[in-house]
């Protein structure tokens, strides 16, 4: 399945919006007839890179300082069996999108963009009247259409070039991929020549580090390959120092500050380049962590400067007094990184491009005052694909937009505890990591099912399969495959049937429909 979808000729959203223009001019958008006005959510999608399981306070981390986040956990629903993709790229099309990259071949980090026929959040909510901004690490396309900063393929490839403004955002600040947490566009690259760690963990930095240090002060080093980009062919300027967390903040605050004023609701994707190495953090976010070796301050400080992010975000709401009518939805894009030891997957096997536990499961949070009851924990599976049905019940439009076929579920009911689990199983098909070059895909592939606490896995392209009881073993220790070989048979074969499904949208048959 790693190949480009077909790229059909229906137009798709022409039809959305027009289709959900009518609905608000005849006034039926959100609600039905006789049912009182009520006011539509504004809607924040929150997304760290890289931030494993157990990287955060709350899921018992004892090193790390996130009181944002732990407050949030206390005061909105805490989401302790959260889904994503094993690798960044996936996860953030699922978000988009609420359906499985293998339906669009978007399959591996930085491989396959999104295509443009795709439906995402931001076109259906703009189209209801909704304002939209995108802040962050996109890694769904190119910036730019002239050349190459990252994103494997020819320079003026169609395909190549997706950035969000082609997917529904009136507002951009986006990089195409990662960028360093701390300094982001001056990255001072001596360190990982000279660099007194093992060439295993150069990816953390071990020396302070000063604001702007790097190309602002006259070195003749090498510049960050990935910029941020406002527009086709805007370019922020530049360079950028300065926290990388803050640096995504900033315009998003401006964002939120600027729809609330024209009393529009707004939908805000704020996904932060924050803890994806390369790392480093403030000689003020470092303090914190004085008595740890400066490869730990550089990493726990980083995480304490998104947390502090998050915070301004919570001021800002609550300043404007829209914080009761926001939702916000705090993730991971995939579990803690393979590159360095100071992350954590909590109790959980595997991680980042696995499909165990630990590489899919990562810290989440729900927050909306006015709609879903808060201080719960909810121990029942939801997913990144989850997204866009669930946004759309929140703001009443679920109703009313007809879509491809969606993979996610709308979760409020869960979140709002009137029921207890979503319905559908979630399925995982992905490339391994090569052997030689952990950057890349190996030749085998892994799969994996879930239906309740029952998963079955295999990570040798289906040639054996493990299941595990996850209420019993969250740890995947045990594999009771032999004693359940009914169960696998039917787990298997619900795999093959949606296998099919797949290649029929892959050939892009969603899109005549």
């Amino acid at each position: 399945m790693n190949t480009l979808p077909f790229r059909s000729p229906h137009a798709v959203l022409p039809l959305l919006r027009t289709a959900m223009f009518s609905l608000l001019a005849t006034g039926l958008l959100g609600q039905a007839p006789g049912e009182p006005p009520r006011r539509r959510p504004n809607i924040v999608m929150v997304m760290a890179d890289d931030l494993g399981w157990g990287d955060v306070a709350y899921n018992g981390n004892r090193k790390v300082k996130t009181p944002v986040m732990d407050q949030l956990a206390h005061d909105g629903v805490r989401l302790d069996r959260f889904y994503t993709a094993p690798v960044c790229t996936p996860t953030r099309a699922s978000c988009m999108t609420g359906r499985s990259p293998n339906r669009y071949g978007t399959m591996w980090a930085g491989r396959y963009p999104l295509p443009t026929e795709e439906v995402t959040v931001a076109n259906v909510l703009k189209a209801a009247g909704y304002r939209t901004g995108f802040f962050g690490k996109w890694h769904l396309g190119k910036m730019t259409p002239e050349c190459d900063e990252g994103f494997p393929g020819p320079k003026r490839d169609p395909r190549s070039y997706s950035p969000p403004w082609q997917h529904g955002f009136d507002v951009c600040f986006a990089t195409e991929s990662a960028v360093p947490n701390y300094n982001p566009e001056v990255w001072d690259d001596d360190w990982n020549l000279n660099s007194t760690a093992k060439a295993a963990n150069k990816y953390i930095m071990d020396r302070p580090l000063q604001y702007g240090e790097g190309t602002l002060v006259g070195k003749p080093l090498p510049k960050w390959p990935y910029g941020f980009w406002l527009g086709e062919h805007r370019r922020a300027p530049g360079p950028i120092a300065g926290d990388a967390s803050q640096v995504i903040m900033d315009p998003a605050l401006d964002f939120i500050n600027s729809a609330a004023a024209q009393e529009a609701p707004f939908l805000a994707v704020i996904w932060f380049v924050t803890p994806h190495t390369p790392v480093a953090a403030s000689p003020e976010s470092r303090a914190a962590y004085d008595q740890l070796t400066m490869r730990e301050q550089h990493w726990y400080g980083a995480i304490s400067a998104m947390d502090a992010q998050i915070g301004r975000l919570r001021n800002t709401l609550r300043k404007l007094g829209i914080e009761r009518d926001t939702l916000i939805w705090f993730c991971s894009d995939n579990g803690p990184s393979w590159v360095h030891e100071l992350n954590s997957a909590g109790p959980f096997r595997g991680q980042k491009a696995d499909v165990y536990e630990g590489g899919i499961r990562t810290p989440s949070i729900v927050s909306w005052p006015a709609g879903i009851e808060g201080g719960r924990v909810i121990k029942s599976a939801v997913s990144t694909l989850d997204f866009l049905p669930t946004f759309m019940a929140a703001a009443g439009v679920d109703r009313h937009v007809k879509l491809p076929v969606l993979d996610g579920e709308n979760v409020l009911p869960v979140l709002q505890g009137t029921t207890q689990a979503r319905q559908g199983m979630l399925y995982y098909d992905y490339p391994t990591r090569s052997a030689s070059d952990t950057w890349k895909t190996g030749e085998t592939r892994q799969f994996a099912v879930m239906d309740g606490d029952w998963k079955l896995v295999s990570v040798d392209s289906g040639k054996h399969f493990q299941l595990f009881n996850l209420g019993q073993d969250i740890g995947e220790k045990t594999d009771v495959a032999a004693q359940n070989p009914d169960r696998v048979q039917q787990l298997r074969a619900k795999l093959d049937g949606w296998e099919v499904q797949c290649a029929a949208s892959l050939k892009g048959d969603d899109y005549h429909h």
